[in-house]
């Protein structure tokens, strides 16, 4: 399947949206429903790549994911080891394995980490479902338990917000749990009703651009308004209609979005590296006081400063990749 680069920079823009929040929330105080864009972008490439995933076994579809990530996400312990105080063994296990982010492990660290290993627990679920239940009824038991995700996490939050991660339980797990999960699912029903939305869609194209504009109008209103958490469940429509309508790329707006995304795909691929070590550059005041006021005055400055570090992160991460498999291919000549 072609690379989406509209997608990609909606993923970026979210990236960014994140590392804002967490430098200053009142720049972005709805910022945090950038988790769940990420959440559902997630999901959607599952529906979209369903007979892959159908024929693939999960454990296998497991490792290759983290084998996109795992580096990157041991250099981040390494970088907290500097921040932090030396971690116990629990901590380092909890760390690695991602137990602390499902609710089941010694925090340690930076808290903002917890999306990926709620990521990889619901991406392990989802696909379970894919290999156990047929594409028929699937989508029966996905929206069921969309439906049932929303009631809960609604009904949880006395806001009816979607602002809380691990410090609300819900039945032994963290609230960041079923935000995860119900993300993945909406994604996913997103991504298997694509193929069918994209026939309807042919040949409406001044609706389709129309409708976009609104859907992404209305999407930086949720965000960027301060009053109310009122509108945090429309995220999912919302994101999932977006999604559809640059998939489909049959609109003016989708092709010029997706033409400026694939001018920038060198920034826009930076998406989990900006995820990843954004913190390390918005609570840098942890070692350097003086480094808070600084950034929080000069946002701009604190973004250029993320991107260099993700830039290089990226590099190194690749680099480290690049000597692992030479030493590998050596090693299996020598045998």
């Amino acid at each position: 399947m072609p690379r989406i680069y509209s997608i990609d920079l909606l993923k970026f823009l979210s990236a960014l949206a994140v590392a804002v929040l967490h430098l200053h929330w009142q720049y972005l105080p709805q910022g945090y429903l950038s988790v769940e864009i990420f959440f559902i972008i997630s999901g959607f490439f599952i529906g979209l790549r369903y007979f892959q995933y159908s024929d693939k076994g999960i454990g296998t579809a497991i490792l290759k994911r983290l084998r996109s990530f795992y580096l990157l996400y041991v250099m981040t312990f390494i970088i907290t080891v500097f921040f932090f105080h030396a971690p116990s063994i629990n901590e380092v296990i909890s760390y690695l394995t991602f137990l602390s982010h499902v609710g089941l492990g010694v925090w340690y660290g930076h808290q903002s980490m917890w999306f990926l290993g709620v990521y990889l627990l619901s991406f392990t679920f989802v696909l379970a479902l894919i290999k156990l239940i047929p594409k028929d009824k699937l989508l029966i038991v996905l929206w069921g338990g969309a439906f049932l995700l929303i009631s809960v996490l609604y009904n949880s939050n006395e806001a009816h917000a979607l602002n809380k991660t691990y410090e609300l339980l819900i039945a032994f797990f963290p609230f960041s749990v079923y935000r995860g999960l119900l993300g993945l699912t909406v994604g996913t029903i997103c991504g298997l009703y694509a193929c069918r939305v994209e026939e309807v869609l042919t040949g409406h194209k001044t609706v389709c651009a129309f409708l976009l504009l609104v859907l992404i109008c209305f999407l930086i209103f949720m965000i960027f308004q301060p009053v109310t958490a009122a509108f945090d469940f429309y995220i999912y429509p919302v994101t999932s209609l977006i999604l559809l309508l640059l998939y489909t790329n049959n609109e003016i707006i989708s092709q010029s979005v997706n033409c400026l995304a694939e001018k920038t795909r060198d920034l826009t691929s930076l998406s989990l590296e900006i995820y990843l070590f954004h913190p390390f550059i918005a609570f840098s005041y942890i070692k350097w006081p003086a480094m808070k006021p600084f950034l929080v005055q000069n946002p701009f400055v604190y973004l250029i400063l993320v991107l260099i570090l993700a830039f290089i992160m990226k590099c190194l991460a690749k680099l480290i990749t690049k000597v692992l498999s030479n030493v590998h291919l050596q090693s299996s000549i020598l045998k």
